[in-house]
């Protein structure tokens, strides 16, 4: 065996015999050259050198090696194609090449030192580096078309990271290395705010249950928000400069007007791990409000007009269920719910709904309910869904005896069997009922119709016209 010293100093010789009919006088010199300049590289890597010079060497000879390989081809592609093939050398004596001058007058932006990436042909890829302030610049100068600032559905923001409001939505940010950004450690919930009352919908039962979420997602609140008393007043004074903003904008108030109070709370920011120790700010809180629309409005000045009640076609997802206790904490780990509601849309349905071994769980965004043959309204167990608020507020009304008159005056939670309530066809309503949608009756489930024998949309979804009625009264501040 040779050392490798004497394995390249071999080499240096048989590029000294390789005649000129294979290569060029131009490679033949170079190629010695570079074989001599191996020997002596060896020999100071015996001798001890460092790695630093190993990787210095090694740059000095690629770049000088490119640089004789452009200007060979320059004068002699096919010189310059007995090398390293013809495919590989013209790509790369091209990319480096000076490019050709263009008569039209448009041309694209001259590449970046080293950016080898291009998104087509004509137009290539180059992003610019700037400071900062540039970059928060840059977001800034984003208020154009749907983010418009004088007509974005964003209000106002509040961010415990910063401790501050703002209503500028170019500026509703959270950090990259924010936990529930990029681990999606994090939980949420929301509030409706009437527009007109300016009153909370259960904002404290909201509120409860964030915190529960968040205990059980091992996420403590801010320091600065160790109470909940403390997160209301944030909310609040959120809600307030969404109020102003609003006035502001010059939007239109009517009856029908209402915004969302959404509050996050994050990990915290300092990392990529999975662990909160790198969390070392603790944990970050955000409040965003939006304006909501109303379907139902139409563009006469903010009137509205009497159409019959929305109802929605659902569809069985087969997408997998979320178990417990994933199922009853409150996350913004939402990738299942939006391919529920994705996969209903691409089957020509309004929401997809979860079914487990015969059993009607939930919606990506609400909770399921149904009125059976005895006139009983019944929905699941809490112990396989999320609590929710709205659906507890609906129990409320029919323990009150205010939906007497549509037949209904007992209400349960129990397992709800798809296959006697849909297929058997044993439910005379079925609805889904959150605080986004209030509550809203479903016609069609997996192409069965639903009551459709009792008459006009009027009396076949009776019990849900009139929850929804309750619950728009309710978010008004109306007793009921």
């Amino acid at each position: 065996m040779y050392s490798p010293a004497v394995r390249c100093s071999k080499s240096a010789t048989c590029v000294s015999n390789m005649g000129a009919s294979s290569l060029s006088k131009r490679e033949l010199l170079f190629l010695r050259a570079r074989a001599c300049a191996r020997v002596l590289f060896v020999q100071k890597v015996a001798l001890g050198e460092s790695s630093n010079e190993k990787r210095a060497f090694e740059r000095m000879k690629i770049s000088a090696f490119q640089t004789r390989m452009v200007s060979s081809s320059a004068t002699s592609p096919a010189a310059t194609s007995r090398v390293f093939g013809p495919r590989e050398t013209i790509s790369r004596a091209s990319r480096r090449a000076p490019p050709p001058p263009s008569s039209s007058s448009s041309s694209p932006p001259p590449r970046r030192p080293g950016c080898r990436c291009s998104l087509n042909k004509e137009y290539e890829f180059a992003p610019k580096f700037v400071t900062g302030d540039r970059f928060l610049q840059l977001h800034l100068d984003k208020q154009n078309g749907e983010d418009d600032r004088s007509s974005s559905l964003l209000l106002s923001m509040y961010s415990s990271h910063v401790n501050a409001i703002t209503t500028n939505p170019s500026c509703f940010v959270l950090k990259v290395d924010d936990h529930g950004f990029h681990r999606g450690h994090a939980v949420f919930d929301t509030v409706s705010i009437d527009v007109k009352t300016k009153v909370f919908q259960d904002l404290g039962v909201h509120l409860e249950r964030l915190a529960t979420s968040a205990s059980m997602a091992f996420i403590p609140f801010p320091k600065r928000l160790h109470s909940l008393e403390l997160v209301e007043k944030v909310v609040k004074e959120t809600v307030r400069c969404a109020f102003e903003e609003r006035e502001r904008r010059g939007f239109v108030t009517s009856s029908e007007s209402s915004m969302q109070a959404r509050f996050y709370l994050c990990a915290g920011v300092g990392g990529f791990s999975l662990s909160l120790k790198e969390c070392t700010e603790g944990s970050t809180f955000y409040c965003v409000v939006i304006e909501r629309t109303k379907e139902n409005q139409t563009s006469d000045a903010g009137k509205t007009k009497s159409v019959k009640p929305k109802a929605f076609s659902a569809r069985t997802t087969p997408i997998a269920v979320k178990n417990k206790p994933f199922s009853t904490i409150k996350s913004t780990n939402y990738l299942q719910n939006a391919m529920i509601q994705n996969d209903a849309e691409m089957h020509d349905a309004d929401v997809g709904i979860w079914v487990s071994n015969d059993k009607v769980l939930e919606g990506p965004s609400a909770n399921v309910a149904f009125v059976d043959e005895r006139g009983v309204f019944i929905a699941p167990k809490v112990d396989d869904v999320l609590d929710g608020v709205t659906m507890r507020r609906c129990f409320e009304f029919i323990e009150k005896g205010l939906l007497k008159d549509v037949g209904v005056i007992e209400c349960e939670r129990r397992d709800c069997s798809f296959r006697e309530l849909i297929l058997d066809k044993r439910a005379k309503e079925c609805m889904m009922i959150g605080s986004v949608v209030q509550c809203v009756p479903i016609e069609k489930w997996d192409n069965v119709d639903i009551n459709r024998d009792e008459g006009d949309d009027e009396d076949r979804f009776k019990v849900a016209v009139r929850l929804k009625e309750l619950l728009e009264k309710d978010a008004r501040g109306v007793v009921v």
